[in-house]
């Protein structure tokens, strides 16, 4: 049963390993949920009976042929109004879920000269200057670099990713050190030298990772959650 005759907004974000959905009434996100792609079907099933909608949007850079299966929504290929400018080499070749975030920075922050860093299964850093979009850096997510220690090695194991750091030392130990230890100061340490080389005001942290860096936060940066998902619902409602 639907609960009410109000009319939504859907942003679906389909990436490499999950799937994050928001719904929007307004300016307000009443609904958020982050699944693996096998549980997405039947979410959106799930949701059809609740929420109704006026605009459904997605976004994919898993795979390109995927998609909701319903023909009302649309699929955001990272193309944007003009006064938007994504400054690289190939515009089209930059990721839709960069652009999408880099949409949703523009909503979520007062600063005209801001870097988003995605911490999903790659990391990548993108600036938001007025409105000009230019990506800086794609590196290694946190789970990929236990998954390439084990896959381009004869006997290092693949490790849990919930792994709590170990106490003595072991190659556990050790992979969780190189791993998430590893992985952190890197993304700290490209901060600083994107902060040193352009005149950012702010960072905005997002992606599944961006949990780990609560407590590591550089000056002026803040964690929002699904910030694509939020980008989308911007491109929505210039359209």
């Amino acid at each position: 049963m639907q609960s009410d005759t109000t009319q939504f907004q859907w942003a679906l974000d389909i990436g490499n390993t999950s799937a994050k959905l928001a719904i929007f009434k307004g300016k307000q996100r009443v609904f958020f949920k982050q699944v693996f792609h096998p549980e997405l079907e039947h979410l959106l099933i799930d949701l059809e009976q609740e929420f109704t909608f006026n605009q459904r949007v997605f976004c994919n850079v898993s795979n390109p042929h995927y998609g909701p299966q319903a023909k009302d929504w649309i699929a955001f290929t990272g193309q944007v109004e003009p006064h938007w400018q994504v400054d690289y080499q190939n515009p089209r070749s930059m990721g839709v879920d960069r652009v999408a975030a880099a949409l949703g920075a523009h909503a979520c922050s007062q600063s005209k000269s801001v870097m988003v860093v995605d911490c999903g299964s790659c990391v990548t850093y993108t600036w938001l200057n007025h409105t000009a979009i230019t990506g800086l850096a794609i590196a290694p997510g946190r789970q990929m670099r236990w998954r390439a220690m084990n896959t381009f090695t004869a006997h290092l194991p693949l490790i849990d990713d919930k792994l709590e750091f170990l106490d003595g030392p072991s190659t556990e130990q050790n992979l969780w050190v190189g791993g998430h230890i590893g992985w952190l100061q890197e993304v700290l340490a490209m901060c600083n030298l994107f902060l040193s080389y352009y005149p950012i005001k702010e960072i905005i942290f997002t992606g599944t990772d961006a949990v780990y860096l609560k407590d590591f936060l550089p000056q002026n940066a803040q964690i929002v959650e699904g910030l694509n998902l939020i980008g989308l619902k911007v491109w929505l409602d210039e359209k």
